[in-house]
């Protein structure tokens, strides 16, 4: 079990799926924007759905009509729903009535912390926690302690689960300083059907492998 919540994001293959659920994640992601390079037909979610348990299934939503959205979780039976930042306050509080959501921010290059900070109070409550990405833009965790001081502070204010360019030898370092409520990781196209390599996967996770009687829930 781990020490923390994880995130796998945009699985696209059964091999993932199984990975990632033998590893005990946390939520299971699925890209159902059919203008992504990582989408996945909601007949194939199903489909793969069929061999997890016991993880948490997120429909993730770069752009979509909430009713849409809340159609399509119906029909997945999705656990929770992922959002782009630009869902605004009036859609997030249609959906979290109806279910779970995680609003993401890809965090650019020359964001404003303090707008972020404060673009995250305003939908604290709307969200069961944000998904704050750095890595799409290269942001990484040595490199940048600026925002390692702003991190300190916003997760102990907010969920956050983390996506951020490190190695994995960087991990406890980052769980010293950080109170987070999770981190993302990514797994990536078959090398053939069925077949992969997982080693920097497995390097990261097994940092994260806590006795079951310490392991989140």
């Amino acid at each position: 079990m781990l020490k923390i919540k994880v995130k796998a994001n945009s699985i696209t293959n059964l091999t993932d799926a199984r990975y990632f659920a033998a590893r005990e994640v946390t939520w299971m992601g699925f890209c159902l924007d059919p203008a992504s390079e990582d989408y996945i037909a909601p007949q194939k979610v199903s489909a793969i759905c069929e061999w997890l348990d016991s993880v948490k299934i997120v429909g993730e939503f770069p752009l979509a009509d909430p009713l849409e959205i809340l159609e399509t979780a119906e029909q997945l039976n999705l656990n929770a729903v992922q959002v782009h930042r630009f869902t605004d306050l009036d859609d997030l509080n249609e959906l979290q009535r109806r279910i779970p959501v995680i609003q993401e921010m890809v965090v650019a290059t020359d964001e404003d912390p303090a707008a972020l900070a404060d673009w995250m109070a305003n939908r604290a409550s709307l969200v069961e926690a944000f998904l704050l990405d750095f890595g799409k833009n290269r942001i990484s965790w040595p490199d940048n302690p600026g925002w390692q001081e702003w991190l300190k502070t916003t997760c102990k204010k907010h969920p956050v689960v983390l996506n951020m360019d490190f190695q994995p030898d960087e991990l406890p370092e980052i769980l010293n300083a950080l109170p987070l409520y999770g981190l993302a990781v990514q797994g990536g196209e078959e090398e053939k059907t069925g077949i992969k390599s997982f080693d920097e996967l497995d390097s990261l996770l097994e940092l994260l492998e806590l006795s079951e009687e310490h392991a989140v829930e």
